[in-house]
């Protein structure tokens, strides 16, 4: 029963880690095409790039929060270290999910979403602050636990080091605010957007490699 369960948990986290690396891939394409649609380095990039981003932001949500479900329930992890990870992925991944739906509701031309205004994304704005709470606090925390979590799999510890770089950078995207140079805040990018879904394709790299590493 033990195995068999083990074996559910693998697949899941092999499936949702194969939606969420799609999805980002996706996620950079999306930005790639946004930026040479620019017609000016300094103007924001426009619809239907932005569209598209805000919506795979929110459908990131879902495979993530299973990733972390179901990699809790390996074995050789530690899972008080996994389940904070999910909590605080939860938390982030839902104000984020909730503040790019807002801003899709809305629509980039409302009053509201203006430059200088409350929902505007640009620094400083009350939606830009949740954004950063989200990705540079709660993420970045999450990643910090995962790394914590998988610390007993020999099996995992190159995705362990990838997963606590990328919690380490996306906590020093917090300088970007904290300093006034916003610049600084692609530290922390470099961390949740890149490293990030690194370390989950390391995951599913072991378990391919070893489909049976946790039941040694």
């Amino acid at each position: 029963m033990q195995n068999a369960a083990t074996d559910k948990a693998a697949d899941a986290t092999y499936l949702s880690g194969l939606v969420v690396i799609a999805l980002h891939l996706a996620y950079a394409i999306a930005t790639v095409g946004g930026f040479l649609s620019l017609e000016g380095s300094e103007k924001p990039i426009s619809d239907p790039w932005f569209a598209v981003l805000e919506v795979l932001i929110i459908a990131l949500a879902p495979p993530v929060l299973i990733f972390f479900a179901a990699l809790a329930h390996l074995e050789q992890v530690h899972r008080l270290w996994m389940v904070a990870a999910g909590i605080l992925a939860a938390i982030a991944l839902t104000l984020s999910a909730v503040l790019h739906a807002v801003l899709i509701v809305i629509g980039r031309g409302h009053p509201l979403a203006a430059d200088g205004a409350l929902l505007a994304f640009t620094w400083p704005s009350a939606a830009y602050a949740v954004d950063i709470l989200a990705w540079d606090w709660f993420f970045a925390c999450s990643l910090l636990c995962c790394a914590m979590g998988l610390r007993a799999s020999p099996a995992l510890i190159w995705a362990r080091r990838t997963f606590l770089l990328a919690g380490l950078l996306a906590l020093a995207g917090l300088a970007g605010p904290l300093t006034g140079s916003m610049a600084l805040r692609n530290i922390g990018i470099l961390g949740y957007a890149v490293l990030f879904p690194l370390a989950v394709c390391q995951v599913l790299l072991a378990l391919r490699r070893a489909k049976d590493f946790w039941r040694a």
